[in-house]
């Protein structure tokens, strides 16, 4: 699946087991969507994009935000 324009990398929970970003994907429009990004992903795009969020690609990965 084609994507571009990743930004703002969050971790989804203090264990670090899936990262949250802005994403564009074509097929879906121009505005960027939400997409959880984890190394377990059943799609090879999930995964790919986790690998190269954990690698620094997309900058450092923000600690998630605690409600409460």
């Amino acid at each position: 699946m084609e994507y571009h324009s990743i930004a703002n990398p969050v971790w989804t929970d203090a264990a670090h087991s899936m990262v949250t970003v802005d994403i564009v994907f074509p097929s879906l429009g121009d505005e960027p969507v939400k997409f959880n990004a984890s190394d377990k992903d059943c799609m090879p795009y999930g995964r790919e994009i986790h690998a190269d969020l954990i690698a620094g690609k997309y900058g450092s990965i923000a600690e998630p935000i605690v409600q409460g």
